[in-house]
């Protein structure tokens, strides 16, 4: 399943037309954080703008309503860099 957007990019306070997110469905697998274990769905995004384009892969968990992974994919879809979360907890109210 894929999902196709217009955006409009602003950097530094100057909106940047012409953007276009697409978000791609990839597959449902499982994630651990400890001794939890979570169904994840990773989807792949692609923003395009006049600037470039970026890829991400996203790690969602619908339970927690958390992305748990972002990855930066290079061209090639190699990850390039990651942000993780290795711990959950509810916050104090």
């Amino acid at each position: 399943m894929t999902w196709v957007s217009q955006a409009f990019v602003s950097v530094g306070g100057v909106d940047i037309p012409n953007g276009m997110i697409t978000a791609h469905y990839a597959r449902t697998t499982t994630y651990d954080i400890g001794d939890c274990h979570y169904q994840i769905w990773v989807v792949d995004v692609t923003q395009t703008s006049s600037l470039g384009t970026t890829r991400t892969r996203n790690h969602y968990a619908p339970e927690l309503g958390l992305i748990l992974t972002v990855q930066r994919l290079d061209e090639g879809g190699s990850v390039i860099s990651e942000l993780v979360f290795d711990e959950v907890q509810i916050a104090p109210n």
